[in-house]
């Protein structure tokens, strides 16, 4: 994960509209999916290198016990390299949506200090020093927030969230 800053500027430069700002977001969460695939890929290599070179030794328990780690392992990595492919698969459609009028899917909303990517991504970027974090919007805060337009505001856990921006 890149590495994270703290800001309390949460007005990132942007032009008319913020579809340069979103334009940025997207690409930053591309690129840490694209980082994510290439991991996986690497990893499934290793994993191939190293279970073609394990022998079956006279200890038949630890040979199989060796399989099963490599095979746990490869489940792991394709799991990752599949969300890592969703993830930039909807980012690509995200591209063309037109910008959102209220809280839904693919809408990029400024809350009090903060920015959040409304999706399925639920990790953290960082986009021109701004924390940017993913939120589904069967979240439990995606629940409370969806359908809200710019100047509502809704409650969450007892605190007053208000809806900033929405791009």
């Amino acid at each position: 994960m890149p590495t994270r800053h703290h800001s309390n500027d949460t007005h990132p430069p942007r032009a008319e509209g913020g579809t340069d700002w979103k334009r940025t977001v997207l690409e930053v969460w591309e690129q840490e999916f694209l980082r994510k695939k290439g991991e996986a890929h690497r990893e499934l290599a290793l994993l191939d290198e190293a279970a073609s070179a394990e022998t079956k030794s006279s200890a038949g328990d630890k040979y199989e016990t060796a399989r099963e780690m490599f095979a746990q392992a490869r489940v792991q990595h394709r799991k990752s390299l599949e969300e890592s492919l969703d993830a930039l698969a909807w980012l690509e459609r995200q591209k063309m949506t037109p910008p959102a009028e209220h809280v839904r899917a693919g809408a990029l909303v400024r809350l009090d200090g903060e920015w959040i990517l409304v999706g399925p991504l639920v990790a953290k970027v960082v986009v021109q020093g701004v924390p940017v974090q993913g939120m589904s919007l069967a979240s439990p805060r995606g629940q409370v927030l969806k359908g809200a337009r710019v100047g509502e505001t809704r409650r969450f856990r007892e605190v007053a969230v208000a809806v900033q921006e929405i791009l």
